[in-house]
């Protein structure tokens, strides 16, 4: 079992958070319309659902990469304290309102921990 508890503090634990680019479909780019407009056409055929253009978006948008941005990562990783006999867990949340920002604190963060795996 203490092969286990070692292994744990290799794995860093991964909780990503999307949302829309906008809060309404009526804000986003008119080019953006036109393919969000294409991709519920194909949403509605799947579920066979009559749909008012752009009224999946606010709800559908940010699982889509060219509709959602990253708003928030949050991170876990187990750390033992072999002198005490412990494992500790700890957590650290990335928030930016600019995605980029984010992203590459988090980039930060996986450059200096050593992970052998990413757990999400």
């Amino acid at each position: 079992m203490a092969d286990f508890f070692d292994q744990l503090s290799d794995i860093l634990f991964l909780d990503i958070e999307t949302a829309s680019q906008t809060e309404k479909f009526e804000e986003l780019d008119p080019r953006l319309q036109e393919e969000w407009i294409k991709k519920e056409l194909l949403i509605r055929m799947e579920s066979q659902v009559e749909l008012i253009p752009g009224s999946l978006y606010f709800d559908r948008a940010g699982i889509h990469a060219e509709f959602g941005q990253v708003i928030c990562v949050g991170v876990g990783f187990f750390q033992t304290k072999k002198k005490d006999k412990k494992l500790i867990f700890r957590s650290k949340i990335f928030g930016d309102s600019d995605e980029r920002e984010l992203l590459l604190a988090l980039k930060d963060l996986l450059n200096k921990k050593k992970v052998g795996a990413l757990c999400t």
